[in-house]
């Protein structure tokens, strides 16, 4: 079994006329993306000027409301270059339906686009961007919008589902995750049975001017981010338990 600490490295090294050969493109197998980020940052390309700005992704499927961008790999990927002070840009693309090549093309030339103006002006206050770009033909021609976060919170549990005696999870036949159980334990198995039906309708609802309001009405989301958990403020000095 392999050491879960230990991460892969593989590169494609290049040669250029008149210059060394330089690795090109490194492929880290079994990194996440903040441990990419990490490692390119760090590790990988010391030789070099260092980096002043971090993209992740792209990334099949939307990442936009709250409740995705603090899961998101793609924008942990972009957190973690800002916790490292660097600028970063987290690009996503607002589908995971398989595309058509003229499609992605169109997406990708319009990310490119934003990121370049996004990176020649630059906000201050800002330390990462997180970009959603809408997966339609005519993608380039379509406004490009300053967004807030949508704010979504899990209204129930609907992410996994207990695997029954009958290895069915939520009225389907699943196979067992562990299947095994001692005298002195109970074991309960669960898997990924994502149902995500009530979370889709309050994202098609969403207020205009939010990251799921835009993209999913065809327009690319721009969303200014600052990589912290900031604490409310007013709640200070000394706590009275006794009150």
């Amino acid at each position: 079994m392999q050491d879960s600490n230990i991460f892969t490295v593989t590169t494609l090294e290049t040669t250029f006329p008149d210059t060394e050969t330089q690795p090109e493109w490194v492929v880290i197998r079994n990194g996440t993306p903040a441990s990419c980020v990490q490692l390119g940052l760090f590790n990988l390309f010391q030789d070099r000027p260092p980096v002043d700005l971090v993209i992740s992704g792209p990334n099949h499927g939307r990442n936009a409301s709250t409740v995705y961008n603090l899961s998101s790999g793609t924008v942990g990927g972009a957190l973690e270059a800002a916790t490292c002070s660097k600028r970063a840009i987290a690009i996503s693309f607002g589908s995971k339906d398989p595309q058509p090549d003229e499609i992605i093309r169109a997406a990708a030339r319009h990310a490119v686009k934003v990121v370049n103006y996004l990176y020649e002006h630059w906000h201050a206050d800002v330390e990462l961007y997180n970009l959603n770009v809408p997966m339609r033909e005519d993608v380039e021609s379509r406004p490009v919008r300053w967004t807030e976060a949508l704010p979504y919170y899990w209204p129930r549990g609907c992410m996994y589902g207990e695997v029954t005696a009958d290895k069915k999870v939520n009225g389907h036949t699943e196979p067992a995750v562990n299947g095994t159980s001692g005298s002195h334990f109970k074991e309960i198995d669960f898997t990924w049975a994502a149902e995500l039906s009530e979370m889709k309708k309050t994202l098609q609802s969403s207020r205009e001017g939010t990251d799921a309001h835009t993209v999913l009405n065809g327009d690319t989301s721009v969303t200014a981010l600052r990589a912290n958990f900031w604490h409310v403020p007013d709640l200070e000095g000394p706590i009275n338990l006794d009150d």
